[in-house]
């Protein structure tokens, strides 16, 4: 990539932050690159899980800023259980089944692919508390303008006012200085 490629692209990214509020916690959209990548905030509270499931595209990797987290990953029979903590990190590849269990307050900076509505749930019977169902292929929405960003309210996003950004940046801060204790 170029010095110019990488310019057009940062002039791609968005500068509006979006919420969502999910059953576990919420969600901040703080940047997005359409084509390549977004970077969230997650706040999940204590006791609260996400989905058993896998992705059709996205890609996921996070770090752990603070809490516990318990991860529970499995490829066909085999089920693998980790716990982690303030400065770990995960990584989740399209298909992978996965779980996130927050053991405490956890917040998680995660970057990922530009995919929503992205979801193959295989506890939605069983675990009512996911309010979001699976999906097809056909209905995941790929970032790749900044004109898409309008469809992400029909995915509980929200574009927030900018009282809420000191939140960000101090997050943001947190997290830099996570990186240079490591």
């Amino acid at each position: 990539m170029t010095n110019q490629d990488a310019q057009t692209k940062s002039q791609k990214t968005f500068q509006q932050t979006f919420k969502a509020d999910r059953n576990w916690g919420f969600e901040y959209l703080i940047t997005c690159v359409p084509s390549c990548y977004t970077v969230k905030l997650l706040h999940i509270r204590a006791g609260c899980q996400g989905g058993f499931q896998f992705h059709h595209f996205k890609i996921e990797c996070g770090l752990v800023l603070s809490g516990k987290l318990e991860v529970s990953i499995t490829n066909g029979s085999v089920g693998k259980l980790f716990v982690l903590s303030a400065n770990d990190f995960f990584f989740f590849p399209n298909g992978l089944v996965h779980r996130e269990k927050a053991l405490d307050d956890t917040f998680i900076l995660e970057t990922s692919t530009p995919h929503f509505n992205d979801r193959v749930r295989f506890d939605h019977i069983i675990n009512p508390e996911n309010t979001l169902p699976s999906t097809q292929v056909s209905d995941v929405l790929t970032i790749e303008k900044n004109s898409d960003l309008a469809y992400l309210e029909q995915f509980g996003f929200r574009p927030i006012s900018n009282r809420d950004i000191p939140f960000i940046t101090f997050v943001s801060l947190h997290c830099m200085q996570s990186f240079h204790n490591i």
